[in-house]
């Protein structure tokens, strides 16, 4: 990241304005982001991301308030997942794919695809590299800003029926 530093231009005691990377900057804006602008300025019902709109069950609740009382998981989380959560995450695929898995290398916990895909891209991709990634199109709108942040090339390929 950097700083502007047209200092002329801010007022005095002023700190200056971060200015993404080229990379972000050419990213544009995701289609959710533009959704919800949209919905947001015309005060309409937004369907685009499936916002909850009913309370989570009675049992999911339970789980939550006990998951709080019981002062264990009160802390981060490893950056590759709780090991309890890896061990079981490896045994069912195990057992699922007949063969066994290693959660120590070849599992990590992520929060979503698109948060696992940036760290696949983050992790593989290397900057002025050239290197390309098969997106199958229609794709999902925030795969291409994230190879393109990541130094990747996308490379669109449509399906076809």
């Amino acid at each position: 990241m950097t700083l502007s530093t047209n200092a002329a231009s801010e007022p005095k005691g002023h700190r200056p304005t971060p200015v993404p990377s080229p990379q972000y900057a050419s990213t544009g804006l995701d289609v959710w982001t533009m959704m919800n602008q949209v919905a947001a300025s015309v005060n309409a019902v937004n369907l685009g991301q499936g916002y909850m709109s009913y309370p989570p069950k009675e049992f999911i609740k339970r789980a939550a308030q006990e998951a709080l009382v019981e002062n264990t998981h009160n802390q981060y989380a490893p950056p590759r997942g709780r090991p309890g959560l890896l061990e079981q995450v490896g045994i069912h695929f195990a057992n699922r794919l007949a063969r066994p898995i290693d959660p120590s290398s070849e599992l990590s916990i992520h929060a979503g695809a698109n948060e696992a895909l940036l760290s696949v891209f983050t992790a593989f991709l290397e900057h002025g590299k050239g290197q390309e990634v098969i997106l199958m199109e229609p794709a999902f709108d925030q795969y291409t800003p994230n190879i393109i942040m990541s130094g990747g090339k996308p490379v669109y390929v449509p399906l076809r029926v």
